[in-house]
């Protein structure tokens, strides 16, 4: 009994795994060209994203989109939340930096990962 509990508990932190890794990049306005280390979190299996009220459904459904259109990642649920958010539940099928992508997007004002999910403030 101990040993499956152990093999879930496994299973969940692979599925759940984030890895973190260093990219290199040439800063253009430095006249030494310096390099600069941007982290990045790489996220595999499910992911929830939590969409801080208040919702535009404009940004929400232009968000939705952008999410179905995201090569390597495929929505799985969308639902509300007792506070008026939306969840949002993605599985992506390679490590991949959701949260910075996510930063990049014309509509989320904001995101900020914690725990096992991505916090998520829309314009």
């Amino acid at each position: 009994e101990k040993t499956k509990r152990e093999a879930e508990e496994a299973k969940d932190q692979t599925d759940k795994e984030a890895f973190e890794i260093s990219i290199t990049t040439k800063s253009e306005t430095d006249k030494n060209r310096k390099t600069k280390n941007i982290k990045q979190i790489l996220y595999k299996g499910e992911v929830k994203l939590l969409i801080m009220p208040p919702v535009d459904s404009k940004n929400l459904k232009e968000l939705e989109d952008g999410l179905r259109n995201t090569k390597g990642l495929k929505l799985l649920l969308i639902g509300g939340t007792s506070d008026g958010g939306i969840q949002i539940v993605v599985s992506a099928l390679k490590p991949i930096p959701i949260l910075n992508a996510l930063k990049e997007t014309p509509q989320v004002k904001d995101a900020v990962g914690k725990d096992d999910a991505i916090y998520i403030s829309l314009n």
